[in-house]
């Protein structure tokens, strides 16, 4: 897990990722990660938590990346995929969608995938970004991100 600074205060925005080849749940066993998916919680403040990709050679690209609810009191986020400063895709998730080992799939958006094929020059950056969500809150946000980028 990465977080922005040291104690409590500096725990939000936070990402993780599970490189095991299971399903890992965190500490408290209230959220878990397929295997190599990436954890993503916004703060409480409205800071993103981010993961940034920079374009290293010039190219069309497969892009796939599904964000799914992961922590089983229900994630309400904002996910987002940006190239540069475009919004590429802006969607909400509202619900579990994650490892049904877990916690069964449930709610009005669990999940959301953006797929498409992009032409990108090199040091372009693409970012993929949660936010608190509709609700304004953090509270059970874990957000679960399986991502593919393949030049093609």
């Amino acid at each position: 897990m990465w977080h922005p600074g040291p104690g409590s205060a500096g725990y939000y925005p936070y990402i993780a990722q599970n490189r095991d080849s299971v399903t890992k749940t965190d500490v408290s066993n209230s959220w878990a990660l397929r295997p190599w998916e990436i954890g993503m919680e916004g703060s409480n403040t409205g800071q993103y938590s981010v993961l940034r990709f920079t374009v290293p050679k010039m190219g069309k690209y497969r892009i796939k990346a599904v964000f799914e609810g992961v922590h089983v009191r229900i994630s309400t986020t904002d996910v987002h995929v940006l190239l540069n400063s475009q919004h590429l895709f802006d969607a909400v998730i509202e619900g579990y969608g994650g490892d049904p080992v877990l916690h069964a799939t449930v709610g009005a958006h669990p999940s959301a995938t953006f797929e498409d094929s992009i032409s990108l020059q090199k040091g372009e950056m693409l970012y993929f970004a949660v936010g608190y969500g509709p609700n304004g809150t953090f509270y059970n946000d874990t957000t679960g991100l399986l991502i593919t980028i393949e030049l093609i």
